[in-house]
């Protein structure tokens, strides 16, 4: 091994142009710092930030979900429902036998057109000659003759009356028989006036009862319409059926059952995010949302923007014990139809609520702990 040996003035020469490059180095470091100071001050005093609120939403349909249920007990036919089938809304789903229903219906209908037969034969109106009707009319006869007799009767009174009135002038009749003729008289019309009175009430009584009973009928077969509508099981939106309680032609199936749920077919999503109460009043109607929905499976990540639709006014307490608010946006994108999106997917979300000068924010962040420290 050789060891080199320097002069006193080589060794001299060495250090100086070690403390050169170190100073050169100490330069550029510090006007890079400098840069890198004016540049931060440029942009934060330029530029701005957006101040957001996270949270989790879900994807939902704004058409919400139809639960086909069974309002009828009784047989089913005419089944049509299966897992995943396409329907459209008014398609039959199912039915229930209503034979009975019919059978019940046609006898209603039935009492109500003899019902208002018989009223119209009452009030003097066009009617249709019944059984009813002519019971009606026979004792409407009988009273006529009773009338048509008491006439006569009151007739024949009238003229006895006129003779014993010409007797008494000229002396030929004692005065009570002639008085006791014209109270004669004037029972016949008391009793005339009273069959009347008497003939009317009971005609107007009859009147009463039938409208009553008119309008019962009417009200039974409306009942009996809705229940036979009931047994027609229609699709109420058009989507995919999920069957829920699996039926079959044959079965007999009680009411209050949910059969099957229809997931809305149309394309056109909420998102439903839940915001905390200390975060509410930062937000409002049109603010911006960032979503961001992960595909693990797909390895990709998709971003999407939307608005604020709709503020909840009340509270929902959730599992976790706190207070949150129920926000619903809408999603802007063109191409939503083609990112295979499925309802009750989960997204993260960003609200904007406000955009600040990076300077302010910086500021306002250092002044809080200030604060915070003393």
């Amino acid at each position: 091994m050789k060891i080199k040996v320097y002069k006193y003035d080589e060794i001299e020469t060495v250090k100086e142009l070690s403390n050169k490059k170190i100073n050169s180095f100490y330069v550029i470091l510090v006007y890079f710092i400098l840069t890198i100071i004016v540049s931060f001050l440029i942009w934060s005093y330029f530029g701005k930030i957006d101040l957001k609120i996270k949270g989790t939403g879900t994807l939902e349909t704004k058409v919400d979900s139809s639960v086909v249920v069974n309002v009828m007990t009784g047989k089913v036919k005419n089944n049509n429902i299966s897992q995943g089938k396409k329907v459209n809304k008014g398609d039959l789903l199912y039915e229930i036998e209503n034979n009975s229903l019919s059978i019940e219906k046609n006898y209603l209908e039935k009492s109500l057109a003899e019902k208002k037969n018989l009223y119209n034969a009452i009030s003097s109106g066009k009617y249709n000659k019944d059984t009813s009707v002519s019971n009606y009319l026979s004792k409407k006869q009988a009273h006529q003759s009773e009338l048509d007799s008491l006439n006569i009767e009151i007739g024949e009174q009238e003229r006895t009356v006129y003779t014993n009135s010409e007797l008494y002038k000229v002396g030929g009749l004692s005065r009570f028989d002639y008085e006791k003729s014209q109270n004669q008289l004037s029972i016949l019309k008391k009793r005339k006036k009273k069959l009347e009175i008497e003939y009317q009430i009971s005609k107007n009584s009859e009147k009463i009862t039938l409208n009553n009973e008119i309008k019962e009928l009417e009200m039974k077969i409306k009942s009996m319409n809705d229940s036979i509508k009931g047994t027609k099981v229609v699709a109420s939106i058009s989507g995919y059926l999920e069957v829920m309680t699996p039926i079959n032609n044959g079965d007999i199936v009680t009411s209050d059952i949910n059969v099957a749920k229809i997931i809305p077919s149309e394309n056109d999503y909420k998102i439903n995010i839940y915001v905390e109460e200390k975060d509410i009043t930062k937000i409002k109607k049109g603010n911006n949302i960032n979503y961001h929905l992960n595909f693990p499976d797909e390895k990709k990540n998709i971003s999407l923007k939307g608005k604020i639709e709709l503020i909840s006014r009340d509270s929902i307490v959730r599992e976790d014990g706190n207070k949150y608010y129920l926000v619903i946006g809408n999603i802007d994108a063109k191409n939503v139809n083609t990112l295979n999106l499925k309802k009750g997917m989960s997204l993260e979300s960003s609200i904007i609520y406000t955009r600040k000068w990076i300077i302010d924010y910086i500021l306002e962040i250092l002044s809080f702990k200030v604060k915070t420290l003393k």
